[in-house]
């Protein structure tokens, strides 16, 4: 017989491993993404990263965390219609969108473009029964890089420069 490794020495092995896993086309499963229901004004958290947030109720503010980590995701959503206006705050004056919000409504699609170094609150207007989808990720150096967005009536959308979250 060989030698016998204990489940803690097993343990201190894979944790100390610096290696990074192909997955070479392999799923995960029961892998799920954390929903987070929003009906006022609400401050995100480092610890919320990778929710969908998905927003309801009246008029109000969602504040990014003011120091986010690196990687740091947030989709944002509305599953049903929304009765007041809406702001996606990042930390004012410090903190700044960069990227497109896509227009899904006609044949020749328009768009919003944030621009890295004033644009720090996105808006979406009130009364919006149109569905909108914007997914940010803090990649460093003040960004919030718009990673993926969709509206289905780009009007509702706008750049916004005064954002609350100081």
């Amino acid at each position: 017989m060989g030698n016998r490794v204990g489940l803690a020495r097993t343990q201190a092995l894979l944790e100390n491993l610096k290696r990074e896993l192909s997955l070479q086309g392999a799923t995960l499963e029961g892998v799920v993404r954390k929903v987070k229901s929003v009906t006022s004004a609400t401050t995100l958290t480092n610890s919320d990263s990778g929710a969908i947030v998905d927003m309801s109720g009246g008029a109000y503010a969602i504040k990014l965390p003011q120091s986010p980590e690196t990687g740091c995701t947030f989709t944002f959503t509305h599953a049903t219609a929304i009765s007041g206006a809406r702001t996606i705050d990042a930390y004012a004056d410090n903190h700044y969108f960069k990227g497109l919000f896509k227009d899904h409504e006609t044949a020749s699609p328009a768009h919003v473009t944030f621009n890295g170094s004033s644009h720090d609150r996105i808006n979406i207007a009130a009364a919006t029964a149109n569905h909108h989808l914007v997914t940010v990720t803090y990649v460093g150096s003040n960004l919030w890089l718009i990673t993926d967005s969709w509206s289905h009536d780009i009007s509702d959308i706008t750049v916004g420069t005064d954002s609350g979250n100081s």
